[in-house]
């Protein structure tokens, strides 16, 4: 298995609000993008077509408020991966608060050192994505 740590960002919402915007799928509304199709969500799951090439199933495994969030794949993505991504919180304030997200992939080690700087860059990403929908206010 590998570990894969986003970078940290910086929320201007206590830990309380922004847990509770994302330990419920539904409040990711429908993803404008034209790579994924299918998109569909409820409080514990969320599917959706990759480009015609993957379907991806992410389910809430576990919440600790406050403290993380455990989301991880549904069944097996192209290529046999499985994977874990803790979303851990981290209070700075009364109504600010840290966010990391933490990776945990098995699946084929070879494949996984060629996707390792993908994996990163989708992880950082998301938490770009996070950070601008908090401090924007829009979760």
């Amino acid at each position: 298995m590998k570990q894969i740590k986003s970078k940290t960002v910086n929320l201007t919402r206590s830990c309380e609000e922004v847990f509770y915007a994302l330990s419920d799928f539904t409040h990711l509304g429908a993803m404008p993008n034209d790579k994924i199709k299918d998109f569909k969500c409820t409080y514990d799951t969320c599917s959706f077509s990759v480009n015609g090439m993957a379907d991806v199933e992410l389910v809430i495994k576990e919440r600790k408020p406050f403290d993380y969030i455990t989301i991880g794949s549904g069944k097996e993505i192209m290529g046999g991966f499985n994977f874990l991504v803790n979303l851990l919180f981290e209070r700075t304030g009364q109504n600010t608060c840290n966010l990391t997200a933490e990776a945990n992939i098995e699946g084929n080690t070879i494949t996984l050192m060629m996707f390792k700087k993908q994996i990163v860059n989708g992880l950082d990403m998301l938490m770009d994505q996070i950070q601008k929908s908090v401090n924007s206010q829009t979760i």
